[in-house]
């Protein structure tokens, strides 16, 4: 057994570090959605094929995201300070299984048509979609961050 008190995480350093991630999120989630917005106009497969590659850089971005939440982000603090919160980051935590597997869904649909549930020309409007199920995401993770941090943190001014 440790002689060390049980230290509070530091949800400040939490919630600047979750609010910087989501800043940068929405960034490339703006991008994509340009790109998806031009392959859908367009329906050339040029435009595809180019949403097809954003979408391959897309998934990245987001498992190093949603390994960040899970691993070193709010995720534990959040449930550690309010454990009662604990039911509502497992489902944000199980929307972002969601969201990894339509990310592959898409890439699949423009890699090997046949094997996907989307067809092909479906991918940008699927993509738009997803962007916006993500930001919905992204602004309940805030909420629960900001709950927390207001409880925390209380108003100190």
């Amino acid at each position: 057994m440790s002689d060390k008190p049980h230290q509070k995480p530091d949800f400040q350093g939490v919630a600047r570090s979750s609010m910087e991630e989501h800043d940068k999120l929405h960034q490339t989630i703006g991008e994509l959605r340009a790109c998806a917005e031009q392959a859908k106009a367009s329906q050339q497969e040029k435009h595809l094929e180019a949403l097809g590659e954003w979408l391959k850089e897309f998934k990245v971005i987001m498992r190093r995201h949603m390994d960040f939440e899970e691993a070193d982000g709010f995720m534990r603090p959040v449930v550690e300070i309010r454990p009662t919160l604990a039911g509502r980051v497992e489902e944000i935590r199980a929307e972002h299984d969601q969201v990894w597997e339509t990310l592959n869904e898409l890439i699949g649909a423009i890699e090997n048509p046949g094997q996907s549930s989307f067809w092909p020309r479906d991918v940008p409007d699927a993509t738009l979609a997803l962007l916006d199920q993500i930001i919905h995401h992204e602004e309940k993770e805030n909420t629960i961050i900001l709950d927390v941090f207001i409880d925390d943190v209380g108003t100190k001014d």
